[in-house]
This record gives C-alpha cells, structure tokens and sequence, in this order.
C-alpha cells in the first residue's frame, strides 16, 4: 500500500535540507531513487534508503509494481461488491470509480521507474 506525503531529507550532521518533495513510501520499504546524496553545506555523504530500478532484484521488482496489500485490496472491494447483491450497474461504476482512483498508484511508480531508468541512461554516458 502507498501513502502520499511531504518528506524532508536533512543532513544529520549540520541540518542542512537535502531535498523536500512530496512522494510516496510503500509498505514494502521499496522507494525508487539516488541511493547517495551529498549535503552542499558539509560535505557528508549519505545514504538515501532508495534504489535505482536497475539495482532491483527480480523478487523486488515485483513488489514494487504488485504489492500484496494492494491485491488484497482490491479484490475484496471487488468480493464485497459482487457479495453485496447482483451485479448491476451501480455495482460496475462503483468498481470502475475504485479503480480509477487506486490507477495513481500504478502511474506513479511507472514514472518513477522510467525517472530511474533516465539517470541509469545519464550516468552511462557520462562515464564514457
């Protein structure tokens, strides 16, 4: 599961802030992104906790792009749905409307895996 949120990245030796975005975290711990930074102030070389998607096993990827929580979730929206009466139209638009809301979820992580890719792409030319 996915939560949206501000997050500010301070250096914990002088404070200094590092970056603020708004963005997500997901249960699994799995964030996409430069694993090093470097504050401008001090010059300490820190880890982020994020991963490029090249650095992603087989089993992380997968998690990242399907979490169980989030299957969980939809299927039972769907089960309740389906178990709560027949199948009528009311039962499809409210179907239809979870899923297009739950489709941020998917689209940003799209992103941030072709952001990833992008810096991937970046650096290899930079290093030749």
């Amino acid at each position: 599961m996915t939560y949206i949120s501000w997050t500010d990245n301070k250096c914990p030796r002088c404070k200094t802030l590092i970056d603020r975005h708004l963005g997500g975290r997901d249960a699994v711990g799995l964030r996409i992104g430069v694993p090093y930074v470097t504050c401008r102030k001090c010059q300490l070389r820190m880890s982020t906790g994020s991963k490029e998607w090249s650095d992603f096993t087989h089993q992380e990827r997968r998690n990242y792009l399907f979490p169980t929580v989030d299957k969980i979730i939809v299927l039972a929206g769907v089960a309740i749905t389906l178990l709560a009466g027949s199948f009528q139209l009311g039962s499809f638009i409210f179907i239809l409307i979870g899923l297009l809301v739950y489709s941020v979820v998917p689209l940003s992580k799209l992103l941030a895996i072709r952001s990833s890719e992008k810096r991937a792409r970046s650096s290899q030319a930079e290093g030749k």
